[in-house]
């Protein structure tokens, strides 16, 4: 039986000479995961730049009942990118939100308001223009809430400690560590009421950026069981910190 989803492509490993397993998250019915034939010719149907990090795709798979995978039939962009893939700042992010998705995303339920939101996300980061540099950030902080990890900031005051363990703002931490600083525990507290079109508007420098993305590391790290480390994430540190964003 043949179906046809709206697809995010998460992740590819090779698979055989000219074959890889493509992790998708789909609109219809969730995360799957598929086997596709590629082809380098001029005129092959199913090309690698259609399974980029990132891409936003429309596949038609096929089940079948004596296999874990599906396998993949047609694919054709169901989005363009007009500068993602062409600026090296813009493809690093999409790369570590790509992998960083690959590691969260595990439920294989449907869920509309995380394909909508990764769906935007997407395509604001590759019509804006400028002032990008904290996408990655906010991207992080906006996702918690979908993983039931968004901590409450309606109480917060100057001065509160941010608890990573807990994923609370408070006077009292239950343990020196896995709590913030005061400094830190400002700066969480700012990236959570910040949103892709207010973030401009917010300037942190790159050792500041640097320290809100290790902290966010741990923060998932701690709650997503099997987290581990992003090989992503060193490069996306070493790029901002050579970078003029």
């Amino acid at each position: 039986m043949l179906h046809t989803y709206k697809a995010i492509v998460l992740h590819t490993i090779k698979y055989k000479d000219n074959a890889v397993i493509v992790q998708l998250y789909t609109q219809e019915v969730g995360r799957i995961a598929a086997t596709v034939t590629l082809s380098h010719t001029p005129k092959a149907k199913l090309k690698t730049a259609l399974f980029q990090p990132l891409s936003v795709i429309e596949v038609v798979v096929a089940e079948r009942p004596t296999a874990d995978l599906l396998r993949i039939r047609e694919a054709r962009a169901h989005y363009v990118f007009s500068s993602l893939p062409y600026d090296a700042v813009k493809s690093s992010i999409a790369l570590f939100v790509a992998e960083f998705l690959h590691r969260t995303l595990r439920a294989t339920d449907q869920d509309v308001a995380v394909f909508d939101y990764l769906y935007h996300s997407i395509l604001w980061l590759d019509t804006c223009e400028t002032s990008y540099a904290n996408f990655h950030l906010v991207f992080l902080m906006r996702f918690a809430k979908f993983l039931g990890l968004h901590p409450n900031i309606e109480e917060y005051e100057r001065g509160m400690l941010f608890d990573l363990s807990t994923g609370n703002f408070t006077l009292s931490p239950l343990t020196q560590e896995t709590c913030l600083s005061v400094e830190d525990s400002q700066r969480i507290s700012l990236f959570m009421r910040m949103n892709y079109d207010t973030m401009r508007i917010f300037k942190f420098s790159r050792q500041e950026r640097g320290r809100v993305l290790d902290i966010l590391m741990n923060y998932y790290r701690l709650h997503i069981p099997d987290f581990g480390e992003l090989k992503s994430y060193a490069i996306l540190r070493t790029l901002f910190d050579t970078s003029n964003e």
